[in-house]
């Protein structure tokens, strides 16, 4: 059977080395196939010690299977806790302009917020289920503090946190955001008949024999929808033997089914986290194989943390890239010099190796270790994020590298009063607000999130540097002290809670924002407290007995820092001496943490300036270019769309109450013609990126309006022109919008030096 089997892996190489590597059975593990009482083979599994596993049935294990995706399918169904937010949910949420986020959070406006959520503490509980504290549980399960538990074999995850959560604010990646790039094709629609079922997406931890994926794909009916099954298997070995003994050619033809064989948990999060269309996505439904949990129970538990984990993140992109997403396209065009012409922090990349760094972070807990600092400023480097600059010029220290990311009007404050400080580096994305990059007059570099503009004119010029962000500016410098090869990685005033009634050390330009609410009968102290008590929805009692209040967003990065940290080689040691941050990190004073490792500090301010002062590679004349080209695209586009929106009237006028299927002759050849506009527009990898950003809510909501079109079972014809006419306006918005925005960028780039005052030069030619 192997032999059969086989071909069928070469749409599958990783598979095909695996299964090289896993002939030979592991020392220690015994494998054993026999037959169950209707023929089918069964796996047993004995491990040192003893231990055995009965992988299935010994009657009928398809029946068995049957069972199995019953009973999750039927949590998922019947609670309505277990659906995910979808794209739609996210597309309806309003905005809260003006809202703050507390400690680090790089983002103070546009905070985004889901409203209805449905119970205290965030418990999400299905049938007969007892949960507290955004705990999962399904059928008959009690579970507490983020865990998922189950009775029997299958369990439904629950990422109904999401449901509750509050936008991450100022979530910067846009990868797999949207994904709506590839879900809003509509080629092929026409004469399309039979509703399809709203499709759930799955992960099945453990395969097994293979028997669930058999039975689940019998009932997977409808359109293919890529990347649907995730197949999550940690034994090679059972995969190996599952080749051996069954047909397994369909199941690995299937272009539904993913697997991830032998991975790490966080390998499997991030496989699962890249090829999952977000937009598409409805519910999700776990199929669990008992005999593999029990086998590998830490494996598994961390793959649901994970997962759960990257449900929020991704979620929280994209209702904040709905809500700001125009702002990072503006500013990035209005800060197109730093790309051009600024170093970037690739430059630093490696240059610390075994270097202390200090990521101070503007917890109210930083005001009793701050003042420790200067005794280390010469030897540790030292990254700031935005809200703690002005705090702390204002004690005398000068942070080496100051980091600025958010688009928000309202975070161009925290450089209010220290614009003039020219000894402090400013690493700056190019979405921040413009007004940060016209105010500092120290030296700048330039780092990029991996999207937008970045990826567009890096191949014109020397390398940016490519770091990491996640809504706080402190997930930034975390990212940037592991590429420049800093260890250890300390932690101050990383609270990510609120202390004392505090949001913030003293003097960052939040109390700025709350003294504007400040009247005769109120006071700054009272404003503030009357922010925690409605944002502090989390209570975090720690090990010492001390209760803390956090909020949404906090929450969520206190969740993408510990699942960072659980991935980095180096020692993160949290000084912060406060806060919510213990887990993963070793947790000292900054007093001890400066007395252990102050010997391996080192003059950071040389290597900085040795690294910056060459001049910056960069062929403008190429770049100008570039832009010119996409705006001549721009130009056709935007004729093809006027067309594309005076064929959708007409048709309107003369075909709009005609059934889709009985479209024919002249009406049926410009409809299709249509359909194939709306299509080569989607497929301007550039062009349809940036209105993707920019209109990000409107892109969401067209490509589950396209999927409910392709669903229903008779549509009329003027249905589908409705949409395709509100695509085409879109478009011709966006144009409108956006050709100014190249006009000004040429202009720029074509002006020496307009702009910048970084004191680096621009070598021009070759790289």
């Amino acid at each position: 059977m192997l032999q059969q089997n086989l071909p069928a892996l070469i749409r599958h190489p990783d598979l095909v080395k695996l299964v090289d590597l896993t002939k030979k059975v592991d020392e220690g593990v015994q494998y054993r196939i026999q037959p169950a009482r209707n023929g089918s083979p069964a796996l047993q599994v004995s491990e040192a010690g003893g231990k055995a596993f009965a992988y299935h049935s010994r009657y009928e294990p398809e029946a068995e299977a049957r069972r199995q995706v019953d009973c999750a399918i039927d949590a998922t169904s019947k609670s309505g806790a277990i659906r995910v937010l979808s794209a739609m949910d996210a597309a309806s949420m309003p905005g809260k302009p003006g809202a703050i986020s507390a400690n680090s959070a790089n983002s103070t406006n546009n905070a985004t917020s889901a409203t209805n959520a449905t119970s205290t503490d965030n418990a999400t509980s299905a049938t007969s289920a007892t949960s507290t504290d955004n705990a999962t549980s399904a059928t008959s399960a009690t579970s507490t503090d983020n865990a998922t538990s189950t009775t029997g074999a299958t369990s439904a995850i629950s990422t109904t946190d999401t449901t509750s959560m509050t936008g991450a604010i100022g979530a910067t990646s846009t990868n797999n955001a949207t994904s709506v790039i590839g879900a809003t094709s509509v080629t092929g629609v026409t004469g399309v008949t039979g509703a399809t079922p709203v499709q759930a997406h799955f992960i099945v931890l453990g395969m097994g024999l293979g028997y669930v994926l058999d039975d689940l794909l019998a009932r997977l009916i409808g359109p293919v929808i890529e990347h649907q099954v995730f197949v999550i298997e940690p034994d090679p070995q059972v995969f190996f033997l599952a080749l051996s003994t069954r047909d397994m050619r369909t199941l690995l033809a299937n272009p539904r089914i993913d697997w991830c064989i032998g991975n790490t948990p966080d390998q499997v999060g991030e496989s699962w986290y890249h090829a999952l269309d977000w937009g598409a996505l409805d519910a999700l439904t776990i199929i669990e194989h008992p005999p593999s949990l029990a086998r590998f129970h830490v494996y598994f538990e961390r793959v649901k943390e994970k997962i759960r984990y990257l449900c929020k993140r991704s979620k929280g992109n994209l209702v904040t890239l709905m809500h700001t997403g125009h702002e990072f396209h503006t500013n990035a065009f209005a800060n197109i010099d730093a790309l051009a012409r600024l170093p970037g922090v690739s430059r630093l990349f490696g240059k610390f190796r075994n270097v202390p760094a200090v990521i101070v972070a503007a917890g109210p807990s930083l005001e009793k270790n701050v003042h420790l600092l200067s005794e280390v400023s010469d030897r540790f480097l030292i990254l700031a994020t935005d809200t703690t600059f002005r705090p702390l010029v204002a004690r005398g220290l000068r942070p080496h590298i100051v980091c600025a990311a958010d688009p928000s009007y309202l975070n161009s404050l925290d450089f209010v009063g220290v614009e003039q400080e020219t000894g402090v580096w400013l690493a700056i994305e190019p979405m921040t607000h413009p007004d940060i990059m016209k105010s500092f007059a120290g030296p700048k570099m330039v780092m990029t999130f991996g999207s937008g503009l970045g990826n567009l004119l890096e191949p014109f010029r020397e390398p940016i540097g490519k770091v990491l962000c996640w809504g706080s500016i402190a997930t930034t410098a975390f990212d940037m002290a592991r590429q420049f090869g800093c260890d250890p990685i300390i932690f101050v005033g990383l609270d990510l809670s609120f202390q004392d009634g505090r949001l913030y050390v003293r003097g960052s330009y939040s109390d700025d924002v709350f003294y504007d609410s400040v009247h005769p009968f109120t006071s700054l102290e009272h404003e503030t407290l009357a922010y925690i008590a409605k944002r502090g929805v989390h209570r975090i009692t720690k090990s010492t007995g001390e209760v803390l209040f956090t909020d949404q967003n906090m929450n969520l990065y206190r969740s993408w820092f510990e699942d960072q940290i659980r991935q980095t080689d180096r020692t993160v040691v949290n000084a912060t001496e406060g806060g919510i941050m213990t887990r993963y990190v070793t947790c000292l004073s900054l007093e001890e943490t400066i007395k252990k490792y102050l010997n391996k500090g080192t003059p950071i301010a040389e290597i900085i300036s040795q690294a910056m002062t060459e001049p910056v590679l960069c062929r403008l004349d190429d770049m100008c270019r570039g832009l010119d080209g996409i705006r001549r695209e721009l130009g056709k586009h935007e004729n093809e769309s006027r067309r594309g929106r005076q064929v959708c009237r007409k048709l309107s006028r003369s075909v709009g109450e005609t059934h889709l299927v009985d479209l024919d002759g002249p009406a049926k050849a410009q409809f299709d013609d249509l359909l194939g506009l709306h299509d080569l527009l989607s497929g301007s990898q550039v062009l349809f990126n940036w209105f993707s950003i920019h209109q990000a809510k409107f892109v969401t909501r067209h490509g589950m309006e396209l999927k409910a079109l392709k669903s229903a079972p008779n549509p009329k014809t003027g249905e589908w022109l409705e949409e395709l006419m509100r695509f085409f306006e879109a478009e011709l918005r966006f144009y409108e919008y956006q050709m100014p925005l190249l006009d000004n960028s040429i202009q720029s780039l074509s002006k020496p030096g307009a702009g910048m005052r970084s004191g680096t030069a621009v070598a021009m030619g070759k790289r």
